[in-house]
């Protein structure tokens, strides 16, 4: 079935003039090529872009990194100037061996702290447990409730201990406060260590809001869409997407190695996923870039591109029409010519060509129509010639005849005694032979004949 439909259309093509057959070819290789080019600049073009981009979503992500470690430094920082405060060391040393009450400490704690929460905006609350087991703190916030009856009950305590001096970081404190709902944050704890004895006096925990996270890198994420969730050591999530639902965060997890970027389908949209493991506290950050932000920088690109090869297919194409009326024009003007031979016009054809092959045709016609005409002439020549002996033949057979006949006409009216009737007949062959010899011709008119 496909094989007829391919020999029709093979013999429909053969049956098309040569301009149409050499228009409808290079149109085809236009097409075949316009197309060919464009998924070939398309594919190059993206996977180009998604090396850079995952070259950029990678550098962002560090950026990121970089900031987040920035602000942690700086709660860092903060939380060492709260440690060394004279004014909470003593009031934990007092309050611990019960030298003042629990509402002087706290207010000369409270007041300290506060200071520290009006600095710094990224704070979100101070807590501090003596070792007693009294809290102090102040937050943006109603001030939360413990779930549990002692901070040494905390799961993350015996860390915290073994950290020597040194800070840990929990989502939201570990679960140990009665959280609001939706709340969450970043808990700095350490234990706060008798600066001369190096006993334990209590227990500080600095929380950092995840919008303190989000506002350190802001900025980085309006240039393509891009949207960041950040997981703690736990897998749990410390900033999520704001834009994005994910259903398999462990999926993109295990595709994106470190440093790495794919794409990824997720509710009937392209991302482009990257992926950066922060060694310092071994939390992870994963970054998605929507596909079609990429396509909105790349559009100028994509226009340019495509009006190149709009206008290189025009140019082929005008290029075609140019190549088959160069080639089917002056063939159609020989082919008129011969056309012409079929009625009996002879006739050189005028074609501009130059020394190609339908200049050596052009001349190859003219000489046989030259030939032809040389040909026809000579021919016409030669029946004349012919035509003309047959007359000479046919003149010299009449004339003995016509001589006999008359001689004997002439010789029976001699012996019939009509001797004027001899005498008419003998003048009027005279005058007849007298005409012929004065005209100096063979042939006379057969007016004169008569």
């Amino acid at each position: 079935m496909f094989k007829n439909i391919l020999i029709k259309i093979k013999n429909k093509y053969r049956d098309l003039k040569i301009s149409t057959k050499i228009l409808t070819f290079y149109s085809a290789i236009l097409i075949l090529s316009v197309l060919l080019s464009a998924y070939i600049y398309q594919r190059i073009y993206n996977h180009t872009l998604s090396e850079k981009v995952s070259e950029v979503s990678v550098q962002t992500l560090h950026s990121i990194s970089s900031n987040i470690f920035s602000m942690l430094d700086n709660a860092k920082n903060l939380s060492k100037v709260i440690l060394a405060s004279d004014e909470i060391q003593q009031s934990l040393r007092k309050v611990n061996d019960h030298e003042i009450s629990h509402d002087e400490s706290q207010r000369i704690i409270n007041t300290h702290i506060s200071r520290f929460i009006e600095a710094f905006p990224f704070i979100s609350s101070i807590y501090i447990f003596d070792a007693n087991d009294q809290r102090y703190g102040i937050d943006r916030l109603p001030l939360k409730a413990l779930k549990i009856d002692s901070i040494t009950e905390a799961s993350w305590y015996e860390s915290a201990v073994a950290a020597q001096g040194g800070f840990i970081l929990k989502l939201n404190a570990g679960d140990i406060y009665e959280d609001l709902e939706g709340e969450k944050y970043i808990s700095l704890i350490r234990i706060i260590n008798d600066i001369y004895t190096q006993k334990t006096l209590g227990t500080l925990i600095l929380n950092i809001s995840d919008s303190a996270f989000s506002d350190s890198y802001k900025d980085i994420l309006d240039e393509y869409g891009t949207d960041i969730m950040i997981l703690d050591e736990e897998g749990r999530t410390v900033v999520d997407f704001r834009d994005i639902q994910v259903d398999d965060i462990g999926r993109l997890m295990v595709f994106s190695e470190n440093g790495e970027s794919f794409v990824e389908n997720i509710n009937g949209k392209d991302y482009l996923v990257s992926s950066l493991k922060m060694s310092r506290y071994d939390w992870s950050i994963i970054s998605m870039i929507p596909f079609d932000e990429l396509s909105k920088e790349s559009y100028i690109f994509n226009v340019a591109a495509l009006s190149i090869i709009i206008l290189n297919a025009f140019l082929m194409f005008l290029g075609a029409i140019g190549i088959s009326r160069l080639i089917s024009t002056p063939i159609t003007k020989l082919l008129n010519s011969m056309k012409g031979v079929e009625k009996g016009e002879f006739k050189k054809v005028d074609i501009e060509a130059g020394n190609d092959e339908i200049g050596s045709l052009r001349d190859a016609y003219n000489i046989m129509i030259t030939e032809i005409q040389n040909l026809i002439d000579k021919i016409v020549k030669e029946q004349k010639i012919k035509r003309k002996a047959e007359l000479d033949i046919l003149q010299a057979q009449i004339k003995p005849h016509f001589l006999y006949n008359t001689f004997d006409a002439i010789s029976s009216l001699a012996l019939s005694g009509k001797n004027e009737q001899v005498y008419q007949l003998m003048k009027f062959l005279g005058s007849y032979y007298r005409i012929s010899l004065s005209k100096g011709s063979e042939v006379i008119t057969i007016k004169e004949e008569i």
